[in-house]
């Protein structure tokens, strides 16, 4: 009877491993994921720098290549930006405009 004590704090040890190696695996994504919205971030800068566009007018772009639609994996790389913390102000602007562009236009033109 004397071990069920020692037994117990072996399983909490044993789930406090596994829920740390979760969390470790966890936050290798979270790096991964993080890394891949650096890169997203420089390729947007260096995109719209090399057409030589202000965020405005690469947001109307953006906005003519969707057709009014959205697209939502482009919105929701822009919203994970926003979250990011990452991007300059330029981003940050794009992204505002680009949300009150999509909350001022019509709802349908056909």
């Amino acid at each position: 009877m004397s071990d069920e004590p020692q037994d117990m704090d072996k399983e909490r040890v044993l789930i406090a491993d596994m829920c740390f190696g979760e969390l470790l695996e966890f936050n290798d994504a979270m790096f991964r994921e993080l890394e891949e919205l650096q890169k997203f971030v420089e390729d947007f800068k260096n995109r719209r720098q090399h057409m030589n566009l202000t965020v405005e007018q690469m947001a109307q772009k953006l906005a003519a290549f969707t057709n009014g639609h959205v697209d939502v994996q482009i919105l929701g790389a822009y919203e994970r930006l926003e979250l990011s913390a990452m991007h300059s102000k330029g981003i940050t602007l794009f992204i505002q405009k680009w949300y009150k562009h999509l909350a001022t236009r019509p709802a349908s033109t056909s």
